[in-house]
């Protein structure tokens, strides 16, 4: 069975053209093996995907998925501005999910600016709700505090990773206190924007508890673990 020159597509055996792309068949074309298929000029195209298709497809589809009810939403405020106050809040959060999802894709080969990019969009999206209450109520206060706080550690426990020659329980370890710096500036940050004095309470109860798991875990990786293979008795 013959195959079109043009797309490669099978033919049938009493074919007269391609029924995909329309080119004639030649008379003295027989039953081939299925090669590429090749372009007007005659020249075996290589259908290699273009460097980065795969994340230019990702960008528009992400586009269109999110322009769509951003152009809805602005029609429904043109139509009817005195119902929709709402209208606001839904399109920063809109257009700030977008900005998130789009960054990596963007800034893929560059890490830092990928972190930059997301804290900043972050931060911007809740400036942009705070601001749409007509003040700066609470972004500034809490939002941005708690948005630094949780991007500097994790930042930092990911480059530790990263670097790390050796890793085991030594990650959990990290891990579990990174969890308890966090806690802990929550808890000032959120103590500070109600009661007006930075006092921890609830953090201190998480400190205890994640502490002595993270000390263990420490010590196991440094010391233990040649003595104490976990590991094997927990697969046995």
């Amino acid at each position: 069975m013959p195959y079109c020159y043009r797309c490669g597509v099978k033919l049938e055996d009493d074919a007269l053209s391609c029924p995909l792309c329309g080119a004639v068949v030649p008379e003295d074309s027989v039953p081939s093996e299925r090669c590429w298929p090749v372009d007007d000029a005659g020249e075996r195209s290589n259908f290699t995907r273009q460097p980065g298709a795969a994340r230019i497809l990702a960008r528009q589809i992400l586009l269109v998925v999110f322009m769509t009810p951003v152009l809805a939403l602005l029609s429904i405020r043109a139509i009817a501005p005195d119902t929709a106050d709402w209208l606001g809040y839904v399109l920063v959060s809109l257009v700030g999910i977008w900005a998130l999802s789009t960054i990596p894709l963007v800034a893929w080969r560059n890490p830092a600016a990928i972190v930059v990019g997301e804290i900043a969009t972050t931060i911007g999206v809740m400036v942009g709700l705070d601001l749409l209450g007509g003040e700066l109520a609470w972004s500034l206060e809490i939002g941005v505090p708690i948005v630094v706080l949780v991007s500097v550690v994790s930042t930092v426990v990911t480059l530790w990773v990263v670097r790390l020659r050796e890793r085991g329980a030594n990650v959990a370890s990290v891990i579990l206190a990174a969890i308890a710096v966090i806690c802990v500036g929550l808890d000032v940050i959120v103590s500070s924007y109600v009661h007006g004095t930075p006092a921890p309470g609830w953090s201190m109860v998480v400190v205890a508890a994640l502490s002595p798991v993270a000390a263990f875990l420490a010590y196991y990786h440094r010391s233990l673990r040649v003595r104490v293979p976990l590991g094997r008795r927990f697969h046995a």
